[in-house]
């Protein structure tokens, strides 16, 4: 029985995995739960799942991020606030599910000890992730990494000097937050996950290669 975190349970993809916990209570319990502002949900869930065990505060976070009792630590948090609970799990020698991208843009330079405890999450390097853990043995020469282009990818220059806020969020394939919504429209995500991709794999950037793939 693996004992688990979730930091960020009120968001989306906290309630995604909330699910999927709730699916396989033979091999995991959720012990600790973390929100920022949603305070009404993380009641109910904690509530739901029987913790006492919550935080809404960043010291908070970052204490129940190194929890004695918890062997996974989920990082679903948006943003540079998801930083420090990450570098708090690894220091506690926790597994790191990651999802907070800011965690390895801002700091990959220092995660290369920490690599072997990390597992990500984000659905390009959790599929790279998981062809290297099928293929231990294989080196890494090249990483193709699709990109919809989202809600803007046909507009022309014209088109896209009068594009509205609606037209930004508007993506075609996925409902998002608003920070990530704008970042995929602009394609800054996918720089994003290019510099992830060099530092959790250890490739050169000049092999990762974006393509579209709308």
């Amino acid at each position: 029985m693996k004992k688990v975190v979730v930091l960020g349970s009120t968001g989306s993809l906290g309630i995604q995995a909330l699910e999927i916990l709730k699916k396989h209570t033979d091999k995991f319990q959720v012990i600790g739960l973390s929100a920022h502002k949603n305070k009404a949900l993380l009641k109910k869930q904690s509530k739901q799942f029987k913790i006492f065990k919550t935080a809404t505060t960043p010291n908070a976070i970052n204490a129940l991020a190194k929890l004695k009792d918890a062997d996974l630590v989920l990082n679903l948090i948006s943003g540079l606030a998801g930083l420090a609970p990450s570098f708090a799990a690894l220091k506690a020698k926790k597994t790191l599910l990651l999802a907070n991208k800011e965690t390895v843009v801002a700091e990959g330079f220092k995660l290369k000890k920490y690599l072997k405890q990390i597992v990500p999450l984000d659905s390009e390097h959790s599929a790279i992730f998981e062809i290297l853990r099928a293929h231990p043995k294989q080196k890494i020469e090249k990483i193709y990494l699709p990109c919809s282009g989202g809600p803007l990818w046909n507009f022309t220059e014209k088109q896209l000097r009068k594009v509205t806020l609606a037209q930004v969020l508007n993506h075609p394939k996925w409902k998002m937050g608003k920070k990530i919504s704008v970042e995929s429209a602009t394609l800054i995500n996918k720089g994003f996950e290019i510099i992830e991709a060099h530092h959790l794999f250890n490739v050169p950037i000049a092999n990762i290669i974006p393509f579209y793939h709308p």
